[in-house]
């Protein structure tokens, strides 16, 4: 890691025997989030700063989206993937995150789904049904 990155601060304290995982840089030239909620994708949003629209991308994007969302058997009932184009056009998953701790990114999807997102996690968390 670089001199005086954040991260190194974050793990210099680590126990010596601690397993740690790293990977390479890459580099994006654009990333999304997809909203899932019970399986089904209610929308996504670009929030990169590179503006360049590219609808080959995005049917890439939204191909491995849904088909992520298929696959996660075990996926919370609320939660988002977030997806990127590397640089050399490859797409990637960049994180997924439990719909408990997601931030909402205008224009991604309705405000009214995302609030079903965040009340189907909170259900499940809770294991109330406010439905």
């Amino acid at each position: 890691m670089p001199d005086g990155d954040g991260q190194e601060i974050a793990l210099k304290d680590l126990p010596a025997n601690d397993v740690l995982w790293c990977a390479d840089p890459v580099s994006f030239t654009q990333e999304w989030r997809y909203y899932v909620c019970n399986g089904k994708i209610l929308g996504a949003g670009r929030y990169d700063d590179n503006d360049a629209e590219d609808p080959v991308f995005e049917m890439m994007l939204n191909y491995a989206a849904s088909e992520m969302a298929k696959q996660y058997q075990d996926a919370p009932a609320g939660y988002s993937i977030d997806l990127g184009v590397l640089d050399d056009g490859k797409v990637a998953l960049v994180e997924v995150n439990d719909g408990w701790a997601l931030g909402f990114y205008s224009g991604s999807c309705s405000s009214s789904d995302y609030f079903d997102l965040l009340c189907a996690r909170w259900d499940e968390i809770t294991g109330v049904d406010h439905g």
